[in-house]
């Protein structure tokens, strides 16, 4: 794979817009629907943006696990009822509990 269709392959898992990803990384505007149609159509394109997906997704999970942490720590740590009131209403919200 060409570094170009890299770059269009990283773009597309993060926008999931082909003609968008495909300007992003260099391909003529005018013909960016065309371009990202074609790209898609390759396993070399399928197989990098799902790799990329797949990292994007863990790195999501990972910062969702730390912040998880951080406001059972802080809410442990809480010097009152307020404070922990806030703790678990910000991981309510960060779970989409809320």
């Amino acid at each position: 794979m060409i570094e170009r269709q890299k770059r269009f392959a990283a773009h597309y898992a993060e926008t999931g817009n082909g003609a968008e990803a495909a300007r992003r990384a260099g391909y003529s505007a005018a013909a960016a629907r065309q371009t990202a149609y074609k790209l898609r159509q390759k396993d070399s394109i399928k197989q990098a943006v799902e790799r990329e997906q797949w990292f994007s997704d863990h790195d999501s999970r990972s910062a969702k696990r730390k912040a998880t942490d951080m406001l059972i720590e802080t809410f442990h740590k809480a010097d009152n009822a307020t404070d922990m009131r806030k703790a678990v209403d910000a991981l309510s919200k960060l779970h989409r509990l809320a």
